[in-house]
């Protein structure tokens, strides 16, 4: 994608799967990227070795982003390595899969606090540091718009991110910083391990028109396309891309 080589990316829970897929595309787009995870692991090392083939100057930072001291400390450390940055991609997440009558109040708060507030406390700490024409990204969900059975806490801190991206994009509008959300429909990263593979097979992949999951590379092609100058008129979006679900 032209325009990108020499800009700054900041990446949330990019140590694998979307995240890790986000963080390529955009190296092999000549983009030097600030990849994120909560915590040092051998994944994450190997992720950033993969990405520094293609952009050697990428770092790896570590922080809980629903963690606002932590976020803090890890902006300052990004200033200091980058100075600023142009693209702000929100995509770390988790899930607590259980009914309702299951749910307990840490599997309802700790998704929000880590979907919802980590997504904000992002926003909040880096856009003091996006340059004017950045663009910040927002990796909500599908079963933010249409919910899903057993994920009332996951799709409330999905839709959150929605409301959020339509309220950010009018505020940052005059700073011409747009901001988008994609919402992926089932995809195959680690988080679609837990569904067990009869139910995959018999009960998910019959509804997606298109009969097969979501590779993360094509998540990431639509991150890279929305960093891009041609995507400049483009805000307060949510695209949906789930092969036809919804």
């Amino acid at each position: 994608m032209k325009g990108l080589a020499g800009k700054t990316a900041v990446v949330t829970g990019s140590s694998r799967g979307i995240g890790r897929a986000i963080s390529l595309d955009l190296a092999r787009n000549g983009v030097v990227v600030a990849m994120m995870a909560s915590k040092p692991s051998r994944r994450a090392k190997n992720s950033l070795k993969i990405i520094q083939k293609y952009s050697p100057g990428s770092k790896l930072f570590f922080a809980r982003i629903e963690n606002r001291v932590e976020v803090e400390a890890l902006v300052r450390k990004i200033k200091i390595n980058f100075g600023r940055v142009d693209f702000l991609i929100n995509n770390a997440g988790i899930n607590h899969d259980k009914t309702l009558v299951k749910m307990t109040y840490f599997d309802w708060d700790e998704v929000i606090n880590v979907n919802l507030t980590g997504t904000f406390n992002m926003i909040k700490n880096v856009l003091p540091i996006v340059n004017k024409n950045g663009r910040i990204i927002n990796i909500s969900s599908i079963v933010g718009i249409g919910g899903a059975y057993g994920q009332v806490n996951y799709a409330a801190s999905k839709a959150g991110i929605i409301g959020l991206t339509k309220s950010l994009a009018k505020e940052l509008a005059k700073q011409k910083i747009t901001v988008n959300a994609i919402c992926p429909g089932y995809t195959k990263t680690d988080m679609l391990k837990t569904i067990p593979n009869k139910i995959l097979i018999e009960r998910l992949l019959p509804q997606i028109p298109l009969r097969r999951l979501a590779e993360p590379s094509e998540i990431a092609s639509i991150v890279t396309f929305l960093c891009s100058k041609n995507a400049s008129y483009i805000t307060g979006e949510i695209l949906p891309v789930d092969g036809g679900l919804l």
